[in-house]
């Protein structure tokens, strides 16, 4: 079943040189910025959704991502994850907040704090100490990493079976 949501395209590539096995890494064409979630939608909400999302003027916005941290935690490393700047996430916490409640109908929040983030790589790796070691080392290994990315257009995404299409 798909689920939708709106955000990003995040096509960040400096941070693939600091991951190491047992993580892949995502597709450069799968890399986003998720700015809400929607969930499953009905045909008629996805319509509604669309030409909402063609009535915002979106934003340009330049983010820096400088660090990577491991998602949803440490103890359970399961992705890596670039994270913005202190001055990056506020703009696009602003941003999440001037539209959320324009879509407010449709938002199915998963966390209850916004986490901007951009999914570099995964593993199925069971969580054990010496995945928690890997995952430190990559973090550590890109302290000195820094992308810079520009967002000018809020995209609707539709994600099925491990994988994200945009739909407008």
């Amino acid at each position: 079943m798909p689920t939708y949501f709106i955000g990003y395209k995040a096509p960040l590539t400096e941070f693939d040189k600091c991951v190491r096995e047992p993580y892949r890494l995502i597709p450069l064409e799968q890399r986003h910025l998720t700015l809400l979630y929607f969930g499953f939608l009905k045909k008629h909400e996805i319509e509604v959704l669309l030409k909402k999302v063609k009535s915002v003027k979106a934003e340009r916005v330049t983010v820096s991502f400088n660090s990577l941290t491991a998602l949803p935690s440490l103890q359970k490393p399961k992705y890596l994850a670039a994270i913005p700047d202190y001055k990056g996430r506020n703009r696009l916490v602003k941003i999440r907040e001037s539209v959320e409640g324009l879509f407010a109908d449709f938002t199915k929040e998963k966390y209850e704090i916004f986490n901007p983030h951009v999914s570099i790589a995964y593993t199925r790796s069971k969580p054990t100490i010496e995945l928690q070691k890997k995952a430190s080392k990559s973090i550590k290994n890109c302290k000195r990493v820094k992308e810079t990315l520009v967002f000018d257009r809020l995209l609707v995404f539709r994600a099925e079976k491990g994988r994200i299409t945009v739909i407008v």
